[in-house]
């Protein structure tokens, strides 16, 4: 898929975990983001600016996170 010799995958908390899970499998080199601070709300705001379809993904997965399992991040 990806070379992991140059390639990093950075992700929202929350937003796809099973995706990062993957990509871990795959020994590639990911980071999941934790937004917190006086900052985050203008943070998240600017990450939904970039790229608006990213919302509903994230809405999507908070209303299916009843399903996921804990084990996704290890």
């Amino acid at each position: 898929m990806l070379s992991n010799h140059f390639t990093e995958i950075e992700m929202l908390d929350g937003v796809r975990p099973d995706l990062i899970k993957s990509l871990r499998d795959e020994n590639l080199k990911t980071q999941v983001y934790v937004t917190y601070g006086t900052e985050w709300y203008l943070y998240l705001a600017h990450r939904i600016a970039e790229h608006p379809p990213n919302l509903y993904t994230f809405v999507s997965d908070m209303i299916e996170s009843k399903n996921l399992q804990p084990s996704l991040y290890e």
